[in-house]
């Protein structure tokens, strides 16, 4: 919504329009009709009228573009800031995490029980194996 809304405003106005008199730009209407399409690079004025008299020279005034309202661009930057707390927040998460499971792995290993757990599995899968080759053998030799 708030993009929408961003749009709309750049598309109603970007840019400061001089204000003229008709009789200024009498004649060279097409000119200032067609400047956003073909981008001139000059746009003619009128500084006499149709009498020869003087007129003003220059705009008699400027357009304003429109402004962004302040609590858009708070609105606009919030998300942002939204998303860099959250990204920050899942990095924290993370490193908490790994630091959380070293540690486990760590009070693991410390303990008694596991410290010969390595020994423990490798004689459970020999005697596994010598189970094996004898139950082989008995089978062929009988």
């Amino acid at each position: 919504m708030q993009l929408s809304k961003l749009g709309e405003i750049s598309a109603l106005t970007p840019i400061e329009k001089p204000i003229f008199l008709p009789e200024q730009v009498a004649g060279h209407e097409m000119m200032w009709a067609e400047d956003n399409l073909k981008n001139y690079p000059y746009l003619l004025v009128n500084l006499r009228d149709a009498n020869g008299n003087e007129m003003a020279s220059g705009a008699i005034g400027h357009t304003k573009p429109p402004q962004i309202p302040q609590a858009m661009a708070a609105l606009r930057r919030s998300p942002s800031r939204t998303c860099r707390t959250f990204s920050a927040a899942k990095k924290l998460a993370k490193r908490w995490f790994r630091t959380l499971a070293a540690r486990r792995s760590n009070w693991i290993q410390s303990r008694p029980d596991m410290q010969s757990f390595i020994y423990m599995s490798n004689m459970a899968k020999a005697v596994k194996r010598s189970g094996e080759i004898w139950l082989n053998g008995a089978r062929h030799s009988g």
